[in-house]
């Protein structure tokens, strides 16, 4: 009797029952983690990081293929990673021969000494060092895993959080990316459970066909590629329950990114963002071509206007700052307050790429390391503020997070009339200037609007309500040259934006002898779902008008019509009304330092506010859920490690027990199949199918024909729906 012939393997079987796939979605899901950052260029000179997962996965492919311990294995990649980063780090630092290292260690104890303390650090070479190790560690036990654990979800969920990251932080095609790394995860997990039930039968002896199980997981591996690239094309709703956890992650996301920014403060973004520098010079011009693009957010209990440099000097085609004016430490600079102001702080979040420190109100006090720009007649009269550390970075780094605390005035109209004329010479000498060559009717106007008034708070809104009345619109031309832009705007153009009248304001005033300045910024933006955030777009762009009342300070004005862009068209408009139940001023140093930091720490280092109810709330839901997933794994889930009949069996031995029909020590599985069977009667089959399939493979000694398997298997999927449901039967008394 001749011998049976060997099957012989299709090559499919070999590439899916081997480690062809595993290996094959294991690098891809890696590629599809290291290519964007490696187009991204965030650091000079770093190595091809595609290059460097592969190689680690490599490593893990011939460690499994020589049967290597796992000690030598982790040892022999952590020798060869630590020596493939340490070059790579010499590589990307500047110099020259051991110049090099000299410089690396250096800038690396330079970095390490500011991650405890409030430190900036540019952070940039340690950045690529960093993307390096998780690599190459990403690369080797994403491999090491699949191929001698059968596991994917540590892959996953690491290169998922890198990726993440890298996502939020470049511009555009990122959805290939995104798509790749879906898939490959789902398949590679997918695969995963396939090999481990292989594995699992084969060590059990139980018969199956290998060809069904792998077409079945075919199946399955194309359904899951379906999904992924459906879910990856179609826009993704924000669920509700969904977004509110979202909310309630934001502030520890927050904290998180707030360090990350303060330690790596030195890299550049890949994102498309606006960079806002407020220039020593403004001039007049045509359409300002504002976008809805993101700038920054705040969060405060209301919205004002948010300051970012005034301007000194008039100079007939826009605007100047002193020459002599000097940029000094943020401490030295604050003056002593005037009477009826307030003191409200802010926390503000920068999307855009600045070195400028914006304030609700004039600025006291920022919760980090700041400079104030001053002019040369007075520290009281603060024109700027940019951060102090890391300025070197602003121009590719955006994410800038700070508190800040500024004063506005509460001043009643009665109170301001009443105002003394008086002014310090210092005002006089700065906030009167105009120049020569502006045209004499622009003087002849400005009186002739006041001439009825006899107070100067009077006379600043008979001359707002004169510029007010000129018609907005943002498409127009520049002024011709030669040609006075507040002569041009109020004489001949009568129509334009912000810029155009509150300039015409300020040089109006300044002609009636009313000390006054011109005030770049933002307006308030808009409340963002009825929280107390303020989303501010480029298209608030604003500007207005301070004037100076003695002992009150300066008073600003609103001289731009409510249907501006800046104001969404009407929905707000004018300086907003100020809470009197803040810090009220009533004079010279009313806030001590307490009382400032008191007001900055409304706001937590980094970023958060303090947890509300609804935090708490959610918290305490996601620590149950958390405790409800444990026992549900530790009862349910772990079963699975059992043969399959076994685990049929414990499964219906549970849910019976639950419901009050325990096995008792004396019975065995086919007299325990019998006294569940008379309680469920119309489902006897199907336990009396789970008990045989279990008896066979736990007492014969006998491997579990795939066809009785399979009964066992159709079986269970009826009869656990029936136990199910009998735990909420109401039993009659």
């Amino acid at each position: 009797m001749s011998a049976p012939l060997a099957r012989t393997v299709s090559v499919w079987e070999q590439y899916v029952g081997g480690s062809g796939l595993t290996l094959t979605l294991a690098g891809l899901l890696a590629v599809a983690v290291a290519w964007p950052i490696q187009e991204a260029r965030w650091v000079a000179h770093m190595p091809p990081l595609t290059v460097i997962t592969v190689v680690g996965l490599v490593l893990a492919v011939a460690s499994h293929r020589r049967s290597w311990s796992p000690p030598r294995s982790h040892l022999t990649a952590l020798g060869i990673g630590a020596a493939v980063v340490a070059g790579s780090a010499v590589a990307m630092t500047p110099g020259v021969g051991l110049g090099r290292v000299v410089n690396l260690v250096n800038e690396l104890d330079f970095w390490f000494s500011g991650i405890f303390t409030d430190q900036v650090r540019g952070g940039v070479l340690e950045f690529g060092i960093f993307m390096l190790a998780l690599l190459w560690s990403l690369g080797y036990w994403g491999g090491w895993l699949a191929l001698r654990k059968q596991r994917g979800w540590a892959t996953v969920l690491i290169g998922g959080v890198v990726l993440a990251f890298v996502l939020a932080n470049i511009a555009g095609g990122t959805t290939r990316w995104l798509a790749l790394f879906m898939g490959a995860s789902v398949l590679l997990l997918i695969h995963m459970s396939t090999v481990r039930r292989l594995v699992g039968w084969r060590a059990k002896r139980l018969s199956f066909e290998t060809t069904v199980v792998l077409s079945q997981s075919g199946v399955v591996l194309l359904f899951g590629l379906v999904v992924v690239l459906l879910i990856s094309l179609l826009p993704t709703p924000r669920v509700a329950p969904l977004g509110v956890l979202a909310d309630a992650l934001q502030r520890s996301v927050e904290t998180v990114e707030a360090h990350f920014t303060r330690l790596f403060n030195g890299l550049p973004s890949r994102l498309s963002y606006k960079t806002l520098v407020w220039e020593n010079e403004t001039h007049f011009r045509g359409n300002p071509n504002l976008t809805d693009q993101l700038l920054f957010t705040v969060e405060g209990t209301r919205g004002t206007y948010w300051r970012a440099r005034t301007y000194t000097t008039y100079t007939g085609t826009g605007w100047d700052t002193s020459a002599e004016s000097e940029w000094v430490n943020f401490a030295q600079a604050v003056a002593d307050f005037d009477q009826r102001r307030v003191a409200r702080s802010h926390f503000f979040r920068i999307a855009a790429a600045t070195d400028t420190l914006f304030s609700g109100g004039l600025p006291v006090r920022y919760d980090q390391s700041a400079e104030a720009l001053v002019s040369p007649d007075g520290p009281f009269d603060i024109l700027q503020v940019r951060y102090g550390e890391g300025r070197e970075f602003f121009p590719t780094r955006i994410n800038l997070r700070y508190a800040s605390v500024g004063t506005e005035s509460i001043a009643t109209p009665d109170e301001l009339r009443e105002a003394d004329t008086e002014y310090p010479e210092e005002v006089v000498e700065t906030y009167l200037q105009l120049p020569p060559t502006l045209p004499g009717r622009v003087r002849d106007l400005a009186e002739s609007i006041v001439a009825e008034e006899n107070n100067p708070y009077d006379q600043a809104l008979a001359v707002r309500d004169h510029v007010i009345a000129f018609n907005y619109n943002l498409e127009i031309p520049g002024p011709p040259e030669g040609r006075d832009g507040v002569d041009y705007f109020l004489f001949d153009l009568r129509q334009g934006y912000c810029d155009y009248y509150a300039s015409s304001m300020a040089v109006l005033l300044r002609a009636v002898g009313i000390p006054s300045r011109y005030v770049l910024g933002y307006a308030s933006g808009t409340r963002k779902g009825g929280r107390d955030v303020f989303e501010v777009l480029d298209l608030n762009y604003h500007s207005w008008v301070e004037a100076y009342f003695p002992e009150y300070g300066w008073i600003p004005f609103e001289p731009t019509p409510p249907n501006a862009i800046e104001f969404g068209g009407g929905s707000s408009f004018g300086p907003p009304n100020i809470d009197e139940e803040s810090a009220l001023l009533e004079g010279v140093g009313a806030l001590d330092e307490e009382e400032l930091d008191e007001l900055i720490g409304d706001f937590s280092i980094d970023g958060g506010t303090a947890l509300d109810a609804r935090v708490v709330v959610y918290v305490l839901l996601g620590t149950a859920a958390l405790i409800i997933a444990v026992v549900w794994y530790r009862w349910w889930w772990r079963l699975r490690r059992l043969a399959r009949p076994d685990e049929i069996y414990a499964k219906m031995l549970r849910l019976a027990t639950l419901i009050g029909f325990p096995q008792r020590a004396h019975q065995t599985p086919h007299e325990y199949a019998l006294a569940l069977s008379a309680q469920v009667p119309e489902h006897a089959a199907q336990v009396r199918t789970i008990a045989v399939a279990y008896e066979r493979r736990r007492y014969a000694g006998r491997s579990v024909p795939l066809s009785d398997l399979r009964d066992a298997e159709e079986a269970w999927k009826r009869l656990r729906w029936v136990l199910f449901f009998r735990l909420f039967r109401v039993t009659p008394a």
